[in-house]
């Protein structure tokens, strides 16, 4: 993705962008497509069942924000009289969602947003753009209703987007032949990276930053702790996120005698997130594929790192690969080793010396690769493709058109 591959694009028209949650904390990559884009001329609009974090997410402006909420008593009942079955009603509200957006196109971001929008793209005749980020491919698809709702999305959608070729080989897996493209999660680098200097005292922080499900990993971190802790007896674990495992993750620290070490903080906005990135010393991203299938599709937060010069201890999960410098790929370590994982960790913190040489590779990489404006540049492109293979589509051959006059 070299930037002087410029991506050509016109940059006009109104985009539908479809989500369950708009503004989840976890889920920034939203919020920052629509901003982008709107930025670039393309006219967002959201449809989404809730809305969250509206102060920190200020685009699109409130009255380009269309919620699927449930209408008031008096005009369930009419519908009721009017509509038979629940899908007849959801219809109803998408109708009016698109009417009073007016789209060119629907940018559904998540799988199951694809599912949604599908049968309101087809009934208005609209081109669907679906965004897979990392779950809707890894897990949801192998379940019983993923498969149903699937093969109908799959079959229906107009261009699919990926943010790692992981997925794109998990999305052909499951049966999607149309058009495709690898679009990595883009990051701002508008921050300069933090020059790493050796702690007063000699104090170490490390930093894992994610939701606490099992898939981050963030167990196999606390079990690396021991040996890290007996080496560096000031080391402290800032962790930054919340989840189904965060009960059992504090006890697991207790459990190893390191709850002292670790400083669960919970889930925090971006702004914090990135001042956390500037204190720490090293990320550590032990990501891990479990039994249900799930995976890491590409992680953004380690790319954000690589752009504040923070050195990265990663796991060869998923995705993760393709966020690191090839030269660095070869360290990345395996699933689930905890011991392998305190080796890579000790090894890092022990050459300080590199730190500065890796620091400028890796922001040279992140700015070569993953820059949030080429993203935006690229996935305008990718609209303005789908709008004139669109307009082929709607226009006769020439031949006919002959014909016809």
């Amino acid at each position: 993705m070299p930037p002087s591959s410029e991506p050509t694009y016109a940059p006009h028209g109104r985009v539908a962008h479809v989500v369950r949650r708009y503004g989840v904390a976890s889920q920034t990559f939203v919020a920052d497509t629509v901003a982008d884009l709107d930025r670039l001329g393309w006219s967002g609009w959201v449809l989404a069942r809730s809305v969250e974090n509206r102060s920190l997410y200020p685009l699109p402006p409130e009255e380009r924000i269309l919620l699927g909420s449930r209408p008031p008593l008096s005009r369930r009942v009419a519908q009721r009289a009017l509509m038979r079955t629940s899908a007849e009603r959801r219809a109803a509200w998408w109708d009016e969602a698109l009417a009073a957006a007016r789209p060119d196109l629907l940018h559904a971001h998540f799988g199951w947003a694809g599912v949604d929008a599908l049968p309101a793209a087809r009934r208005a005749g609209l081109p669907l753009v679906v965004t897979f980020h990392g779950t809707d491919l890894t897990v949801y698809p192998h379940t019983t209703r993923g498969r149903r709702e699937y093969a109908a999305m799959l079959a229906g959608l107009d261009q699919a987007i990926v943010v790692s070729r992981f997925l794109a080989d998990r999305l052909r897996a499951i049966g999607y032949d149309g058009p495709l493209e690898v679009v990595p999660t883009g990051v701002r680098l508008d921050r300069p990276p933090v020059r790493r200097e050796p702690r007063a005292g000699g104090s170490t922080r490390l930093l894992f930053v994610g939701r606490q499900v099992p898939v981050k990993g963030l167990d196999v971190l606390l079990r690396a702790l021991p040996r890290l802790c007996a080496e560096e007896p000031r080391l402290v674990l800032e962790v930054i996120g919340d989840g189904a495992e965060s009960a059992r993750n504090e006890a697991l620290a207790r459990e190893l005698g390191v709850r002292r070490h670790v400083s669960f903080r919970g889930a925090k906005p971006r702004e914090q997130v990135l001042a956390a990135l500037e204190r720490a010393e090293l990320l550590v991203v032990p990501s891990c594929a479990t039994a249900d299938g799930a995976a890491e599709g590409a992680g953004l937060v380690p790319k954000e790192a690589m752009a504040a010069g923070l050195p990265v201890v990663a796991t060869d999960s998923g995705g993760l690969p393709e966020t690191v410098p090839p030269e660095y790929r070869h360290e990345l370590v395996p699933e689930g080793d905890h011991e392998a994982l305190a080796a890579r960790i000790a090894y890092v913190l022990e050459r300080r010396e590199s730190w500065p040489r890796r620091a400028h590779a890796r922001r040279e990489w992140v700015e070569n690769q993953f820059d949030h404006a080429w993203v935006a540049r690229r996935t305008a492109a990718i609209y303005a493709a789908l709008l004139d293979r669109a307009a082929e589509r709607r226009e006769p051959a020439p031949a006919l058109a002959a014909a016809g006059g």
